[in-house]
């Protein structure tokens, strides 16, 4: 009887869809706990390869959906080591920095992601992790010099 009752579950379990993306079960009712699972799974990754720049920019993510913002932020921070010309890695510095309320290093790494070619301004312009870097009044003038580029 418990083969039985092992090979109906396997079965049920089988035959559920799939959302390969998250890598979970349709089913799944809590998004938050797919979330720390996630979490969990690339901090382990990150743990066994500190390099794994695509794991790093998901965990960084995470952190930051979870307002875990200085670990975002220290995630952001490594990222940058390893990407220096990635003006993505340093417009979400940019945003780390401004969650934490580090406005002149959040300048700064807005300012080297616009160097590197970041020109999604209307993107820039709604991103709510820039809103305390919006009130900034050295924010305007920076956007404005490379808005003409």
């Amino acid at each position: 009887m418990h083969q039985q009752v092992g090979e109906e579950m396997i079965s049920k379990w089988w035959h559920q869809k799939w959302d390969w993306k998250r890598l979970s079960v349709e089913d799944d009712s809590s998004e938050e706990a797919q979330r720390k699972f996630e979490v969990a799974f690339f901090e382990s990754v990150v743990r066994r390869q500190g390099d794994y720049w695509e794991v790093l920019a998901l965990l960084g993510n995470h952190y930051t959906a979870e307002k875990r913002y200085r670990e975002g932020l220290a995630v952001d921070r490594r990222l940058a080591q390893l990407r220096p010309d990635d003006p993505v890695v340093f417009y979400n510095l940019a945003c780390s920095y401004s969650l934490v309320g580090w406005m002149p290093s959040a300048l700064r790494a807005l300012e080297r992601s616009l160097e590197l070619g970041y020109r999604d301004f209307k993107h820039l312009m709604r991103d709510r992790d820039l809103d305390a870097l919006r009130r900034d009044k050295r924010f305007k003038s920076l956007l404005a010099s490379y808005a003409r580029t």
